[in-house]
């Protein structure tokens, strides 16, 4: 999987980085609406949490080490 988010254009490995935050973000949704009515283990949700966050890290972690393959032929 590292490898894949290594490779693409910057857009790309953006938009992964947004899909990611939002899956993150819908699963701290989803368990806080089910910690009031059910009892939820905090081992199971903390799983949850890293299982989501996981992707949002690798997606992150690619952004900070994109390297540039084009230039910008109008920035000279």
């Amino acid at each position: 999987m590292n490898q894949e988010l290594e490779q693409g254009s910057l857009v790309e490995k953006m938009e992964r980085h947004i899909a990611a935050q939002k899956a993150t973000a819908k699963t701290v949704r989803e368990w806080d609406e089910k910690r009031p009515v059910e009892r939820v283990s905090p081992v199971i949700y903390a799983a949850a949490l890293a299982a989501a966050s996981k992707e949002d890290e690798a997606a992150r972690l690619s952004l900070c080490t994109n390297q540039p393959t084009e230039t910008n032929p109008t920035a000279s």
